[in-house]
């Protein structure tokens, strides 16, 4: 709301109200009229959550033995930094991270049956893919999401 006069306005909200000089308001991306919250430039700042980088590149081959397909996978997934939230500072950053997995399906080309090795974060980092802070009357902390560990797993299975 942009007023050209000086005049007095009363505004309501529930049932609390305030006489207010127009020309006095200013409105925030939280829309409190720059009462509750103070006023920040974010003119120029990287937009949230949006690394400038990714990449993710993934090779397959398949064989046939006999009555068995064979198929191999390795999969690379790799990001830049980016900020968490709007301001750009440097507690808002989330660092570049990387991650590698793959497996090996065996199936049968006779039965519906497959079993599948597999290992996921294979370089086993501690990869923080995230955070949020919480509300500074709970003490300000970060939270932080990561990958999940180093897993290898065997899967067997049907098709029907």
């Amino acid at each position: 709301f942009f007023f050209s006069s000086r005049r007095r306005h009363t505004r309501y909200i529930g049932d609390w109200s305030s006489d207010v000089c127009s020309s006095d308001l200013k409105l925030t991306a939280a829309g409190l009229g720059g009462f509750y919250e103070p006023e920040y430039d974010i003119s120029g700042n990287e937009l949230v959550q949006a690394p400038a980088v990714t990449i993710h590149v993934g090779a397959e081959y398949t064989t046939q033995l006999s009555n068995i397909s064979i198929t191999s996978r390795i999969d690379y997934y790799g990001q830049d930094d980016f900020y968490s939230r709007l301001y750009n500072v440097p507690r808002d950053v989330v660092e570049a991270w990387d991650v590698l997995n793959a497996q090996i399906i065996f199936q049968s080309t006779d039965a519906p049956w497959y079993v599948r090795l597999w290992g996921q974060n294979l370089m086993d980092d501690d990869n923080i893919t995230g955070h949020y802070f919480t509300a500074e009357a709970s003490g300000g902390f970060r939270n932080d999401f990561m990958i999940d560990p180093r897993m290898i797993g065997i899967t067997f299975g049907t098709k029907f």
